[in-house]
């Protein structure tokens, strides 16, 4: 199941297959984030869930401007003392 970023529209390819008949959208993808969202109480979508995708350039741009918040790195703990580590890819 393939998406496009909400932000530039730049296709995100699913390059491994959800295991789950249920969440067809879970898998690995080729550069960004895939992720199922929940509207908690006071949205005006209170109780839906929604699955976005963010490309790997965005998600770090929006990171680096604020707008997105990294709260750390679940595969290499370490890391989180350091704090969010910029995209070189991206950012020379």
């Amino acid at each position: 199941m393939d998406f496009k970023c909400i932000i530039c529209n730049k296709d995100i390819k699913q390059i491994e297959t959800s295991f789950s008949k249920d969440k067809p959208w879970e898998g690995c993808y080729s550069d960004g984030v895939v992720q199922e969202i929940h509207a908690g109480y006071g949205s005006l979508l209170d109780g839906n869930k929604h699955v976005i995708a963010i490309c790997d350039q965005c998600l770090d741009s929006k990171t680096l401007q604020g707008k997105a918040l990294y709260v750390g790195d679940y595969m290499n703990p370490e890391m989180n003392e350091m704090g969010y580590v910029p995209l070189k890819k991206y950012n020379e």
